[in-house]
């Protein structure tokens, strides 16, 4: 395969009894990439391949990746976890298969013109139904961002990657998890204040954010959430400038994101079902 490659190529390999060829390289992270492929006896029916590189992480990692999604799409298959079918190793390489959605993700919804807050609202909906299932399963996420959420041609939000989720529950028993994993961008501040910390609050904040993504047209709010960031500080401190990324959110919509982005906001999905926005959208 060619993770390691700076060339979108093309491949053909033969992996479970079956041949396998690649058509192009979707995208590519620091532990894998992802390729559009489909098998040779049935050309149509593309699916997205995913590699993760034995040389830049554990086995072990990618077959709890491939454990905890197939276990979460399997409990709920018409919810908000992109479908994902197989999982095989060939050489150096782990390789999971997955649905293909050709019409991408997010981020290229929310990159560029700021997103109507009736749209952003559906989708933030569904983002919210998916991590609460999540969430009631005891596992975490710990890397929500409009690029791992994909959207269908209908419009329906499929959440990917599961590469650094992990369980927080055992039975009735919750634990601590590292913050320190996952994009800075989208980390929640406590982050910054102890480690471990409680497990659900980190994606609840990073829904937040993707939230602010959709509503503003701007993928990045802010490097990192700490007062040295001056716009995380303009943020927190409600500090009027003519720069800042959501002068033109409807006030009803930031009002209800400002409950969930500040020092000590919203930390429960249960919260965010109370609030007047979420429940019903409206333009303002």
């Amino acid at each position: 395969m060619f993770i390691d490659s700076d060339d979108e190529m093309t491949s053909t390999f033969t992996v479970g009894g079956k041949t396998v060829s690649t058509l192009e390289r979707l995208g590519k992270g620091a532990f894998g990439a992802v390729y559009l492929a489909h098998y040779s006896d049935t050309p149509d029916q593309k699916f997205a391949l995913k590699e993760i590189s034995m040389r830049k992480t554990l086995r072990v990692d990618a077959r709890e990746e491939h454990s905890i999604h197939s276990k979460l799409f399997q409990n709920k298959t018409d919810g908000n976890i992109l479908k994902i079918f197989g999982i095989e190793e060939i050489g150096m390489s782990t390789l999971l298969f997955m649905d293909y959605i050709p019409s991408g993700d997010l981020s290229q919804k929310c990159s560029g013109n700021p997103m109507d807050s009736l749209t952003a609202h559906n989708y933030f909906k569904q983002l919210i139904d998916g991590l609460e299932y999540i969430h009631e399963s005891g596992y975490i996420h710990r890397d929500i961002k409009p690029q791992n959420l994909l959207v269908t041609s209908s419009n329906v939000i499929k959440i990917t990657d599961f590469g650094l989720a992990t369980q927080f529950r055992f039975e009735n028993e919750e634990r601590l998890v590292s913050g320190w994993i996952g994009t800075p961008a989208y980390w929640a501040p406590q982050v910054y204040l102890k480690s471990p910390i409680e497990a659900p609050p980190l994606d609840i904040w990073a829904s937040g954010l993707v939230l602010l993504n959709m509503v503003t047209g701007k993928l990045l709010i802010w490097e990192e959430p700490i007062l040295s960031n001056e716009k995380y500080s303009k943020w927190l401190n409600k500090v009027d400038d003519s720069d800042n990324a959501w002068n033109e959110v409807p006030p009803y919509v930031l009002g209800f994101l400002r409950t969930i982005l500040n020092s000590t906001g919203i930390s429960t999905i249960q919260d965010i079902k109370k609030q007047d926005w979420y429940v019903q959208a409206a333009e303002k």
